[in-house]
């Protein structure tokens, strides 16, 4: 099983709703820049402490604790989500490889942050787990390492 863990300095951003509207007759749809800061800043963390080196196919456990810095009511789900979207295709291939999900909120007025921890489940691969063998072996699971010494 491996375990990766960073921590981002500062204020948790909750992810905030995409804003659409017309520009000369064409939709538009764009990120707030607070989100998409705050998902440039993850993602810089995440690399720093090695947690991007190779993005993983396995299924994935993910806790996230956030330490506000006041107790303004901010959504929880909203800063896991901005983290684990950031993460998206860098740390894992797709956040839909989360099976496990843990999150917390509580203040800290003198070091706001946000402790991240990513734990590959040792199973097999999601497409694996779904009864399908066709797909092609990236993830080196257990299932595909049975099927390559042919005692499935």
């Amino acid at each position: 099983m491996t375990r990766r863990a960073f921590t981002i300095p500062g204020q948790p951003v909750g992810k905030k709703r995409p804003r659409t509207f017309l520009q000369g007759g064409k939709v538009i749809t764009t990120t707030p820049p607070e989100t998409r800061e705050y998902e440039k800043r993850v993602l810089l963390c995440a690399k720093a402490a090695g947690v991007c080196r190779e993005a993983t196919a396995k299924p994935l456990s993910v806790t996230v604790r956030a330490f506000m810095g006041d107790a303004r009511r901010r959504d929880l789900d909203n800063v896991i989500k901005s983290i684990t979207d950031a993460l998206n295709g860098h740390a894992f291939n797709d956040d839909t490889q989360i099976v496990e999900l843990h999150g917390s909120k509580s203040i800290d007025r003198e070091n706001p942050r946000a402790e991240v921890e990513i734990v590959e489940i040792d199973r097999g691969c999601m497409a694996c787990e779904a009864g399908s063998m066709n797909h092609v072996d990236p993830c080196g699971c257990r299932c595909h390492a049975a099927n390559r010494r042919g005692d499935e």
